[in-house]
């Protein structure tokens, strides 16, 4: 009942004197308030459960957005672990390539000192000495750890890189068994120790400056 009805009606009473029928607007007053507590009860009511469905909403979303955030770390976290054992695997395979092409360049080199003097190449005592057959030894050695080191070194390593070493294998097995003498063998397997080393050294330094987080 709006304040104006109210009016309305105490100006009827005041007209009309005893005979008002006072309690029926008293009656139709009280059901009035009555309707109107009930209706702002029943609306409040609704909007606290709308409120708390959306709190529940929310509550849920932000759920599922801190487990999605979670797996998302976890993710990252494995892929970047991941990361950095390949890329320790492959520092650990260019360094054995590098050391091992080194050892049979070094060994060559010093074999080849043997050969320094003039018409020397032909003297076959030279390549039976103690020192000499060390040397040989050595570079064996480092020949056959090459080999071995091509196949997972093929994972990482370029075409170019990979087709040098394989020639290196290739050459190195016919250097051996047509040289006409020794010092053209360690002549001729030390150019292509020299190929094989400066393809793989090129590609190491440009792979190696990065770190893992630049990848």
């Amino acid at each position: 009942m709006s304040p104006e009805q109210v009016r309305q009606i105490i100006e009827i009473a005041i007209h009309e004197g005893l005979g008002f029928p006072w309690w029926s607007y008293i009656v139709a007053f009280l059901l009035s308030m009555v309707g109107a507590y009930v209706g702002s009860y029943v609306k409040r009511k609704a909007e606290d459960r709308a409120t708390q469905e959306n709190f529940d909403k929310l509550r849920e979303q932000l759920r599922k957005t801190t487990q999605d955030t979670e797996e998302i770390k976890v993710a990252l976290s494995r892929k970047s672990w991941l990361t950095q054992q390949q890329w320790a695997i492959r520092e650990q395979h260019y360094m054995s390539l590098l050391s091992h092409l080194m050892k049979l360049k070094l060994s060559l080199e010093d074999r080849s000192l043997y050969y320094m003097e003039l018409e020397s190449e032909h003297d076959e005592t030279l390549s039976k000495s103690e020192h000499f057959q060390k040397l040989a030894h050595v570079g064996h050695e480092s020949y056959q750890a090459i080999r071995e080191l091509i196949g997972p070194a093929s994972v990482f390593l370029s075409n170019k890189a990979i087709e040098s070493l394989e020639q290196l294998v290739r050459d190195h097995w016919g250097v051996a068994e047509f040289s006409a003498c020794t010092a053209e063998y360690v002549s001729e397997s030390l150019k292509l120790v020299e190929a094989a080393q400066g393809a793989v050294l090129s590609e190491a330094k440009n792979e190696l400056s990065h770190s893992p987080q630049d990848t």
